[in-house]
């Protein structure tokens, strides 16, 4: 008696020292499910605490495609891997769905009604499912496969507007996400939003005549398009007076932000009247304004294009209508005049008159 009890207690003690995980079941040995085929699978309390015993389900497509593994209900003690060979590919939590694959593109998890994913999947490879029950008692699985088809929603589900600012690059992408609206699947389509990457104003300078000015605006996208004109509202100020004025874009719809261009409105130009050729030099003069000018200047050069011994002076103040211009060599010059008006201490000229020539003495 004492020698089978000997053994007995021999035989518990080898056993003991024989890992759990020598009669888990291998990859080769579980159930493998078929696509549109539900399997049931009993997945034991506390399995995580056994690496070795938690469940698989092996699924080999037979062609590259989308394919959903539903299972029948929830229960938050669950989780579930789907392993390529070794290397995870999928990973779902509870209820909440972290697609790998689409994280990346989705901006938010998708919440199912059950624990279940969609994931594509490539032919010729075996995928295993493996199932671990953190919970106290044992959990009962109706897993199904099936194919997929993405069917996205009508309206986004979620809007990341374009931004646009004053920046180098004036605006940002934005973005739409249309969520798959079949049962279970994380899949999200991204449609972006063209960031604005060019603003165009009709004229940049006007002439003052004491209206208001207006340039007409264009926005283009990335795209190289024109954006539509209801995706912006334009207002303009300081655009009445000499100096600068500007036109501000706030954008609206799915755009965000506003944009300032300037533009300027420039004095009257004047001409010259006569030009009188006198010893080293000759004298200019010019047509006088009264209103909105704070002074004159004059250009003269060897050449038409002003790029020769080409020099400036200014004639401060609307009074005088004449300028003697001394200390010259002998010969040819051209000459020409234009208006400035100084305003918070920056001068805006207008443009230039037309050249006329003269010969020093």
């Amino acid at each position: 008696m004492k020698k089978t009890i000997s053994i007995i207690l021999s035989l518990i003690m080898l056993l003991s020292t024989i890992p759990l995980n020598t009669f888990a079941k291998t990859k080769t040995e579980v159930p493998e499910i078929k696509l549109g085929s539900t399997e049931s699978v009993t997945v034991e309390k506390n399995s995580t605490e056994i690496p070795d015993n938690q469940l698989y389900l092996k699924f080999s497509p037979e062609e590259s495609g989308l394919y959903e593994f539903v299972f029948d209900k929830n229960d938050n003690n669950v989780t579930d891997e789907l392993l390529e060979g070794e290397e995870l590919i999928h990973r779902t939590t509870g209820t909440e769905v972290q697609d790998y694959e689409t994280y990346s593109n989705a901006p938010c998890y998708m919440y199912s009604n059950g624990l279940s994913f969609s994931v594509k999947l490539e032919k010729g490879i075996n995928y295993y499912l493996k199932i671990v029950n953190s919970g106290d008692s044992d959990f009962i699985a109706k897993v199904t496969v099936n194919k997929h088809t993405h069917k996205y929603s009508k309206d986004s589900y979620r809007l990341y507007k374009a931004k646009v600012s004053n920046s180098t690059k004036i605006g940002e992408y934005g973005a739409h996400y249309y969520y798959c609206t079949e049962d279970c699947c994380s899949f999200f389509k991204k449609i972006s939003i063209p960031a604005v990457r060019g603003i165009e104003l009709s004229k940049t300078s006007y002439t003052y005549d004491g209206k208001q000015k207006k340039p007409s605006v264009k926005v283009y996208t990335s795209e190289k398009k024109e954006l539509p004109k209801d995706c912006y509202t334009v207002s303009y100020g300081n655009n009445k007076s000499i100096g600068t004025a500007f036109v501000t874009l706030t954008f609206t719809g799915e755009y965000e932000g506003s944009v300032k261009r300037e533009y300027n409105i420039l004095p009257k130009s004047t001409s010259i009247t006569k030009l009188s050729p006198k010893k080293k030099g000759f004298t200019v003069k010019y047509k006088k304004l009264k209103k909105n000018v704070s002074g004159y200047q004059i250009q003269y050069a060897k050449d038409s294009k002003f790029t020769k011994s080409a020099k400036k002076l200014t004639v401060k103040g609307n009074k005088a209508s004449s300028k003697r211009i001394n200390g010259l060599k002998k010969g040819k010059y051209f000459v020409r005049i234009r208006t400035y008006k100084t305003v918070k201490g920056k001068k805006y000229y207008s443009s230039w008159s037309k050249a006329k020539s003269v010969k020093a003495k």
